[in-house]
């Protein structure tokens, strides 16, 4: 396993400028238990309800608690982190890798989700640039579309902003919230 995460090796020198809290969030030494508290909106058409469902995202709601823990691995060479998001009492994970090929990749079971990484205004965004099921690549005109910014509020807390939506049918979900790190 390498001494430096995902998110340092994909940014490189540029991580070094990120604020104290994003460089905290995603170093390898850094808390691996947050919590905090979220917004959360997103379609009401039977499809967008359904894909919400399929993947245990949470519902629309004014406010919830927010807990995400971190685990750092390798495998075969390959760097990763599992993630779990639990949104009051949903609860949905994801496998992030640095693959040698693909680069960033975020892989909801079966679907993997190639993600563009850049600091932009202190933050990070993160657009999805590519999408596969399996080792099979799909059309990016049919990828979700994602509007990820996470950065630090003035009161140095960490802050995500998660907007994903689908081609044809619109908003998916939209969260929004802040976490801070958790006492072990």
């Amino acid at each position: 396993m390498t001494d430096r995460s995902i998110y340092q090796t994909k940014l490189g020198a540029t991580f070094d400028q990120l604020p104290a809290i994003l460089q905290n969030f995603h170093s390898l030494d850094g808390p691996k238990h947050w919590r905090g508290k979220a917004s959360i909106s997103g379609g009401q058409g039977i499809i967008a309800r359904s894909v919400r469902w399929l993947f245990g995202f949470p519902a629309p709601t004014d406010e919830v608690q927010v807990d995400v823990k971190i685990v750092n691995g390798a495998k075969s060479g390959v760097s990763f982190e599992r993630w779990q998001r639990v949104f009051g009492n949903k609860s949905f994970h994801s496998v992030l890798s640095h693959e040698k090929n693909d680069g960033f990749i975020e892989r909801f079971g079966i679907l993997g989700f190639e993600i563009g990484l850049d600091v932009h205004d202190q933050g990070i965004i993160m657009p999805v640039i590519g999408w596969k099921i399996g080792p099979i690549p799909l059309p990016l005109c049919l990828a979700p579309k994602s509007e990820t910014l996470e950065f630090q509020d003035n009161q140095g807390r960490f802050r995500f902003d998660v907007k994903v939506s689908l081609p044809i049918i619109g908003l998916l979900m939209h969260y929004q919230g802040w976490l801070e790190p958790e006492a072990e």
